[in-house]
């Protein structure tokens, strides 16, 4: 939403007047590149899993075939951040425009999304002031959690 428009709206709101919701344009979200985790020049450990990192007695494992509310989320944000790209694609438009979930299951949908609530939030922060960068992490990885079953995950509820 633009100053000019921001103006407008409050000039109508302070007179009594009723401000339209208006619906701004989707754009083509770029798909993401695929990525074969069996072509990853990885060490795999016993169990099949891809060793990112092994530390003194800690160690970073990635298991690609795993799909839950976590790496939905990071999905999610993935198709955002890929979508964006400076004086091309804004935030404010890549957000608008990923695919919103279908259901209250992202991570069991066939293609990644993102729940009309995280949107949402973005939106009224956008519409609040706060800037772009801020507005992504705070909706998609504030709390309350938008992303459904996020909480739960990480909480251990």
């Amino acid at each position: 939403m633009t100053n000019a428009f921001r103006l407008l709206a409050g000039v109508l709101l302070l007179a009594g007047c009723k401000v339209p919701q208006l619906e701004l344009p989707k754009i083509t979200v770029p798909a993401l590149p695929m990525i074969d985790p069996l072509k990853l020049p990885l060490p795999k450990t016993v169990d099949g899993k891809y060793l990112l990192m092994e530390l003194s007695q800690a160690r970073l494992e990635v298991d690609p075939t795993v799909r839950d509310p976590l790496t939905a989320v990071g999905e999610c944000v993935d198709q955002v951040t890929y979508c964006y790209t400076p004086n091309v694609r804004s935030l404010d438009e890549c957000v608008r425009s990923v695919r919103t979930c279908a259901t209250q299951a992202p991570w069991a949908e066939p293609l990644g999304c993102c729940p009309k609530a995280c949107q949402d939030g973005y939106a009224a922060l956008r519409a609040a002031g706060t800037e772009p960068d801020l507005a992504v992490s705070t909706a998609f990885f504030g709390k309350p959690y938008c992303f459904p079953g996020v909480a739960a995950a990480l909480e251990g509820t």
